[in-house]
C-alpha cells in the first residue's frame, strides 16, 4: 500500500506453547525489523455487547506507538478504546525489541466480532497507517451520515455509537 516491507509468519510446526513462543521470537529477531507486531484476539466471557481493542507493551520507547495503535484501530472498528496496557509477564514483548502486541477485539464479544467483520479493511489500514507514519484511507470512501438535532438551551447531548463518545462541532 505505501511500500512499507511487512514479513509475515505463521508457525504450523510447533507442538507446545513454549516451542512456539520460542520460534516467534527467533524469526522476529532474525528479520531484524524496525517495528515487530503479534496480532492477538482476547477473550474474558460471552456479552453480546462490546469490549474493545488494547495494546500490550513493554518498553518504554513502545508506548506511544501502543497509544496510537488502540486509538487508530478503536477508531477503524468504531470499537472502545481500552488503550496501552503495559505488561511484563509476556515472552514476545520481553524478548523482542520494540514489540505491540495487538488484542484486536474480544473473540466472545458479539459486537466485536461484527465490528471486526465489517470493519477487517480499515483496521489493517489503521494498523499499517501506525507502522508507516502515513495517513492512508480505504480504497472506496464509506458513506458520510448526517444528523441534525436540535435541543433546546441548557440541554447538553451526548452521542456514544458502539461504545464510543463522538465529539459535536460548537455551533
Amino acid at each position: 500500500m505505501v511500500g512499507v516491507d511487512a514479513p509475515v509468519f505463521h508457525d504450523t510446526a510447533s507442538t507446545s506453547s513454549s516451542q512456539n513462543l520460542e520460534r516467534i521470537v527467533d524469526w522476529h529477531e532474525e528479520q531484524g525489523c524496525e517495528f515487530n507486531l503479534s496480532i492477538h484476539f482476547n477473550a474474558f466471557g460471552p456479552v453480546e455487547g462490546t469490549r474493545g481493542v488494547e495494546v500490550l507493551w513493554y518498553r518504554d520507547d513502545c508506548e506511544q506507538h501502543a497509544e496510537e495503535m488502540s486509538a487508530a484501530i478503536a477508531l477503524a472498528a468504531c470499537l472502545p478504546d481500552r488503550g496501552p496496557k503495559f505488561r511484563d509477564d509476556l515472552t514476545f514483548l520481553l524478548e523482542v525489541k520494540h514489540a505491540l502486541l495487538i488484542e484486536v477485539c474480544f473473540v466472545d464479544a458479539h459486537g466485536d466480532v461484527d465490528a471486526y467483520r465489517q470493519q477487517f479493511e480499515d483496521i489493517c489500514i489503521a494498523i499499517a497507517s501506525v507502522v508507516s507514519g502515513v495517513t492512508m484511507t480505504t480504497p472506496a470512501a464509506k458513506p458520510v451520515v448526517t444528523v441534525s438535532i436540535d435541543c433546546p438551551d441548557g440541554v447538553d447531548l451526548a452521542i456514544i455509537v458502539n461504545g464510543v463518545g463522538v465529539l459535536l462541532p460548537e455551533d
